[in-house]
This record gives C-alpha cells, sequence and structure tokens, in this order.
C-alpha cells in the first residue's frame, strides 16, 4: 500500500512541476489538514497552525519549477512546516524580547521622572528650610553636608570650639527634620 501511495505522490509531484492546477488541488487537499496539525502541536496557535499550513502550500505552488523532492513530497512539506513554525517561535521570542525591553525601559523613565521630580522637590524644600534657620547653623550645616568638611575645619573657619560646630549641625539637623517631616518616610 505505502508503495503504491508513493507512486501517487510522486506522480503527483510531477504534475504540479508541469503546471497541473489539478495536481496542486489535490496535494492542498491531501496534505492540509496532515500539515496543520503538525504545525499546531508546534506552535500551538489554530490560525498561526493554519497560515504556516497555507504559506507552505501556495509556496510549493510558487516554486514548482524548481521544486527537487528527493525523498517523498509528505517529508518535504512536514520539514518546511517545521522550519516555518521555528522561524514563527523565533520571531515571536524577538518580538517579546523586544516588549519586555521597551516595557523595562518605559517602567525606568516613568521612575527616573518621578524620583527626579521628587529630588527636585526635596531640594527647593531644603533650601527654604535651611533659610529659615538661624545662620550659624545653616552654615555649619552646609559646610559640614555639602563641601564634606570635617567638625574640625569648620570650627577653625567659624572661629568656635568643634563642641560649637557639634551643637550647630546637631540643633540644624533637629530643625530641619521639623521641617520637612513630609519628605521623611519610614521604609518598615
Amino acid at each position: 500500500m505505502d508503495e503504491q501511495k508513493d507512486a501517487q505522490e510522486a506522480w503527483l509531484a510531477g504534475q504540479l512541476k508541469s503546471g497541473d492546477i489539478g495536481a496542486f488541488k489535490a496535494i492542498y487537499r491531501a496534505q492540509f489538514p496532515l500539515l496543520f496539525r503538525f504545525a499546531y502541536g508546534i506552535v500551538r496557535n489554530k490560525a498561526t497552525a493554519e497560515e504556516i499550513a497555507q504559506e507552505t502550500l501556495t509556496h510549493l505552488w510558487e516554486i514548482r519549477d524548481s521544486l527537487t523532492i528527493s525523498f517523498s513530497l509528505h517529508s518535504y512539506l512536514l520539514k518546511a512546516v517545521r522550519n516555518s513554525c521555528i522561524d514563527h517561535l523565533r520571531h515571536q521570542e524577538v518580538v517579546a524580547r523586544h516588549v519586555r525591553q521597551e516595557h523595562k525601559q518605559l517602567l525606568l523613565s516613568e521612575d527616573n521622572t518621578a524620583e527626579f521630580v521628587l529630588f527636585s522637590q526635596l531640594q527647593d524644600a531644603l533650601q527654604q528650610a535651611l533659610a529659615n534657620l538661624p545662620e550659624e547653623y545653616a552654615e555649619a550645616f552646609r559646610l559640614n553636608r555639602f563641601q564634606a568638611k570635617s567638625y574640625q575645619e569648620i570650627a577653625e573657619q567659624s572661629g568656635v570650639s568643634i563642641r560649637t560646630v557639634e551643637y550647630r549641625i546637631s540643633k540644624a539637623v533637629g530643625l530641619l527634620r521639623q521641617q520637612l517631616a513630609q519628605y521623611l518616610q519610614d521604609e518598615d
């Protein structure tokens, strides 16, 4: 029985090569259900499996003049469907990777924008709060926190004792905490 099937398939392939539309229709009717099921087993999507099976058979008609089948038409078509399915899955992975990357970039830019706005607001509030402090407290705080000067350096520059610098910075921090309470959040 297989020999008869192989002989019929070889005859249809020969007729197809000569441009016989009837042979193509016979091949299409016989092969489409098998190719569809095979593609569906790989891609797990009915519409995609149907499209791949149709495109494979359409391509078969388009290349009929140069068609060279060394084993069997059925095997040739299964291999073509398998390759199309693999191409489809690779393309889907590239698209999914691109979508994930775009989503990640969007989230990063949204997070960065929100953080930048919050940071700008905090900077403005800090400058306003420092302006409300007694000048000697604000100056000691600025020198220590913004210019990274030690208590010793601030004491020498200001002509006061280290204890006085410690007191001024401590008072500045306490007053700033009160004024900037809305920006202080417990992360517990």
